[in-house]
């Protein structure tokens, strides 16, 4: 009886070590083929712009091809939730922003990134603006207050998302600023709406407004962040026109199918961490997306950066007066 219970703890020892054995080595082998990373926008926008370089130089460290795909629709919720659902081999990633403020667009479908995924890396950040288009007669906050006042049909503000009329209506509520909104499809179409004089305000990052900043046609009022922005040093932060605490923006990171092994998202988070100190990266990241490389491009660095959004969007919400449907 003795005899035959230790040949069982020996086999069973045997199997538990053969398991332990091939786990490792499985973790040692990632990755075996392509890596997919899932964007929720179309491409050309500042998402594509700081996915692709960082992406291509993980690749090499990697030494496997990672293909981005693209999956806009519904605000990243449909990329998102495919990623959730995908399987948690590191094979597919997420790419996008911190999506805490979809539940508050919609309780029902908003997919919340930092609680249905694993965060690999922080990558890179672009605060909002605001903007007007460059013949309104108000250069300064002071003179945009008063000219919503004063405007004979009033200002109007231009918004091809439900988030950035949250920040819309947040510099409203803490600036006194008056203008009613006008929907478009995209904020390409926002865009060029301003572009055409058919609105005066709008508010994005800057990656697609930079050109026409250059060129006077668009004129920013203020960068919604603490510190300027290196991209456009003359724009003043709120803080500086006496409205404090009133930043926001964009913060964009890889996040893996939840499960998915520890070992792997550490090797993704080292490789995100090393592509971001190559000079090449910065440099296409700052010119070709308007965005600034991340500073905590860890796994720990992205929750602790999407705790801070849940905050400063839930303010949002309450300052818009915005209830999810």
């Amino acid at each position: 009886m003795e005899q035959t219970m230790r040949r069982a703890f020996f086999r069973a020892t045997l199997l538990v070590a053969a398991a332990l054995v091939t786990g490792a080595a499985s973790a040692q082998a990632w990755p075996q083929k392509p890596i997919r990373v899932v964007i929720g926008f179309p491409p050309g926008t500042i998402m594509d712009g700081v996915a692709r370089p960082v992406t291509e130089e993980m690749s090499k460290r990697l030494g496997q091809p990672i293909i981005l795909e693209f999956k806009p629709g519904a605000g990243s919720t449909i990329a998102t939730r495919s990623v959730v659902a995908a399987d948690p081999d590191g094979y597919t990633l997420l790419f996008g922003a911190a999506s805490a403020v979809l539940p508050l667009l919609n309780r029902n479908n908003g997919t919340d990134s930092g609680k249905e995924l694993a965060s690999v890396a922080h990558v890179a950040s672009a605060p909002f603006f605001v903007l007007a288009r460059g013949d309104l007669p108000a250069t300064t906050l002071k003179d945009l207050v008063a000219h919503g006042k004063t405007a004979a049909n009033g200002m109007t503000h231009g918004v091809g998302t439900q988030s950035a009329e949250l920040v819309m209506q947040m510099f409203k509520a803490r600036t006194g600023v008056e203008s009613r909104s006008i929907p478009y499809k995209s904020s390409a179409q926002s865009l060029q709406a301003m572009l055409a004089g058919e609105i005066d305000l709008s508010v994005g990052t800057v990656a697609a407004f930079l050109p026409h900043m250059q060129t006077g046609r668009i004129r920013a009022i203020t960068v919604m962040s603490a510190q300027r922005s290196p991209l456009a040093p003359n724009v003043p932060t709120p803080s500086e026109l006496g409205v404090p605490n009133l930043e926001i923006g964009t913060n964009l990171g890889l996040w893996a199918p939840p499960g998915t092994p520890r070992d792997v998202i550490a090797r993704l988070a080292a490789e995100a961490r090393a592509a971001l100190a190559q000079p090449d990266v910065i440099e296409r990241i700052r010119k070709g997306a308007a965005a600034e490389p991340s500073t905590t491009p860890s796994p720990e660095g992205q929750l602790r950066i999407y705790e801070n959004e849940v905050k400063v969007w839930t303010e949002a919400a309450r300052l818009a007066n915005f209830k999810a449907p």
